[in-house]
């Protein structure tokens, strides 16, 4: 990291000397740590701005700030200590949490020591007056990124030095360049860059809750101001989605992650988030589209980066649909990867008219039920990637757009877009665009109820074909049992025979032509009832018993006329 830059204060500019013996700093990862006052907070930029010359104290570019590594130490002491800090901000800041006056400064150089991992880029855009692009950084450092994030419209070097009638002349950026809004995108909220964003936009953000809101597991969700009730001008718009990633990188820590799919167990299945936060200075809003009005545009994305450049974005409010229309083609682009994916692991393959033994496969189940373990999954996944694309659409239909929106907008984006009387402007067609992603994401709830029917169809003829399967077996089994049966009762007799004349309680003049004679006179009779079963004809039998017996009965010894 390169030097340290301190901010500006009203004792700096009063004592020039000491300001320029004192000013040059060296980086906190070099463990430097030059004199100055240690006491200053990153607050201390807004009194520093009386001390700006009078073409610099604009309204239309963003207000100077500058924060130096001691900001980061004592933000950190400050939320360590603090009994209200949120459980969000508790986890996100990890390891950080745990340091105490003795070990915070070697504890953040180590952090930026630390190499940078995994996919993420975050970003720093600093927009102009008329919509122009000054200045961007895409970096994975986090070291690169605080650089950035220190300064606002600040010169890249601060070396004050008298001048020949002894004024100070410090090194501010010409009107021409000042940043009139800044993007912010974080897709890597590690421990460091949250200390960092906590330090740099707290003034202007309600940090603490945005990333509660990065953090939570519930629906999508938008937030409008009430300004009696607000003390920072913020409008956000959070929403939930799921992403697939092939490498074990987390956005940020204790993220929710598992295998995908059994059959594909290189691929990670993540919960994902996207808040996009726009902030106007107090009295403003995203109505005030006037290029007066500066803005600061917060996201946090989960999204991979597309490192597309922003187009000329006039005032806030163009930043802030531009970025909600970004994040929606990400995660609609996600969520619909997801689903495709589920199909094809669902569904037969390409084989499937070629091989019998991959019909087969799908036509009956194996012993470990796989093929309906898969169906079963595949439902439901697509069911949850339904609600979820749903409670995106529900919160954007539910979102206050006539709060961002003048009057003439409102008109503007009521008329028909086939015959317009006029091009629309640059707001309403950013809306136009939200409003496309969101009726394609409509569409996708459509095409996956269709998967669901196709996987369900699916389902029911496996189980038709088991259930013909598992009917044939029994009846198989149920004929194996008959002639068991049968076998059995052909040898009871013959059984009952053998075991009575074995007994040594028979007389001795008993042979075996006794044993003959009882062996007649006991299995035909046997042999006659198991084939009157076997045929049915001892129900008639039966019949016939029941008749005589009730003629009988009647007075009728005789039991005539037929059965």
């Amino acid at each position: 990291m390169t030097d340290r830059v301190t901010r500006e204060s009203a004792a700096d500019a009063e004592n020039p000397s000491a300001a320029s013996t004192g000013r040059q700093l060296s980086t906190i990862v070099a463990g430097d740590s030059p004199s100055r006052n240690r006491g200053a907070t990153p607050t201390a930029a807004k009194a520093s701005q009386d001390q700006l010359p009078s073409q610099y104290q604009n309204p239309q570019a963003l207000p100077s700030e500058q924060f130096h590594d001691d900001d980061l130490s004592s933000v950190l002491l400050s939320i360590t200590t603090s009994s209200t800090r949120s459980r969000a901000t508790q986890q996100l800041l990890g390891p950080l949490t745990r340091v105490n006056n003795a070990t915070v400064t070697n504890t953040i150089k180590g952090e930026f020591q630390r190499l940078p991992t995994g996919r993420t880029v975050n970003e720093v855009l600093d927009i102009a007056l008329d919509g122009a692009l000054l200045s961007s950084i895409s970096t994975q450092a986090e070291s690169k990124l605080w650089q950035h994030l220190q300064r606002t419209n600040v010169s890249t070097v601060f070396s004050p030095s008298p001048d020949d009638d002894g004024n100070n002349n410090q090194a501010y950026p010409p009107q021409s360049s000042a940043a009139h809004g800044r993007i912010i995108v974080v897709r890597s909220l590690t421990p460091l860059i949250t200390l960092q964003l906590l330090v740099c936009l707290r003034s202007h953000f309600d940090v603490e809750r945005l990333l509660s809101t990065f953090l939570s597991k519930g629906t999508s969700q938008g937030f409008c101001p009430q300004q009696s009730l607000q003390t920072q001008n913020v409008w956000y718009f959070s929403f939930k989605y799921y992403y697939l990633t092939f490498d074990d990188q987390a956005v940020f820590p204790g993220q929710d992650f598992g295998v995908f799919h059994e059959k594909e167990a290189n691929i990670q299945i993540r919960r994902g988030s996207s808040l996009v936060a726009l902030q106007f200075p107090d009295g403003g809003g995203p109505w005030a589209s006037a290029p007066s009005t500066s803005w600061r545009l917060l996201v946090l994305s989960c999204n991979r980066p597309t490192f597309t450049a922003p187009p000329s974005l006039q005032n806030g409010l163009e930043a802030y649909l531009w970025g909600i229309n970004q994040e929606l083609r990400g995660s609609r682009r996600n969520l619909r990867q997801i689903a495709e994916q589920i199909t094809s692991i669902a569904t037969p393959p390409d084989d499937f008219l070629f091989n019998p033994k991959s019909r087969d496969a799908l036509l009956f189940e194996d012993t470990s039920y796989n093929t309906s373990r898969t169906y079963f999954w595949a439902l439901q996944s697509l069911r949850i990637m339904n609600d979820t694309i749903n409670s995106i659409i529900n919160a954007w239909r539910l979102y206050d757009k006539p709060g961002i929106l003048t009057p003439d907008q409102m008109l503007e984006l009521k008329q028909d877009t086939a015959t317009p009387l006029k091009a629309p402007s640059t707001v309403v067609a950013l809306l136009r665009d939200v409003e496309r992603q969101i009726e394609q994401l409509g569409e996708m709830v459509r095409t996956n109820n269709t998967r669901q029917e196709e996987i369900r169809a699916l389902r029911d003829g496996l189980f038709n074909a088991s259930a013909v399967l598992e009917a044939r077996t029994t009846v198989a089994q149920g004929q194996n049992i008959r002639i068991l049966t049968i076998v059995s009762m052909i040898f009871l007799p013959i059984g009952f025979c053998t075991s009575v004349f074995g007994m040594q309680i028979l007389p001795k003049s008993t042979n075996l032509a006794t044993l003959a004679v009882v062996l007649v006179a006991i299995c035909i009779p046997t042999y006659g009832v198991i084939l009157g079963l076997a045929s049915g004809k001892m129900g008639v039998v039966g019949r016939w018993i029941r008749r005589l017996a009730v003629r009988r009965k009647e007075g009728d010894p005789e039991g005539g006329g037929r059965p």
